[in-house]
C-alpha cells in the first residue's frame, strides 16, 4: 500500500475495495497501480498491483528523524 500518487508510474483510479490495517480498521483502496523502486545502488524493482490508500499514515515516518 502507498498513501502517495506521485511514486506510483500507473494508477487507474476507481474504488478497489477495503485493505484491513493491523489494528482491523478499514481504509479504502482507490486505485490499484504499479510502483518504481530506485535503491541507493542504481537497481530498480517495480512492484504490481500495489494499494492506493489515501491518507494513510506509516510508523516510520513518525520514527525519521526531524
Amino acid at each position: 500500500m502507498r498513501p502517495m500518487k506521485e511514486y506510483f508510474d500507473t494508477l487507474p483510479l476507481k474504488e478497489e475495495g477495503v485493505v484491513r490495517l493491523g489494528n482491523k480498521k478499514a481504509c479504502k483502496a482507490q486505485g490499484v497501480g504499479n510502483v518504481r523502486l530506485k535503491m541507493f545502488d542504481g537497481r530498480e524493482f517495480l512492484l504490481w498491483d500495489v494499494r492506493y490508500v489515501p491518507n494513510l499514515i506509516s510508523v516510520s515516518m513518525f520514527d525519521s528523524p526531524g
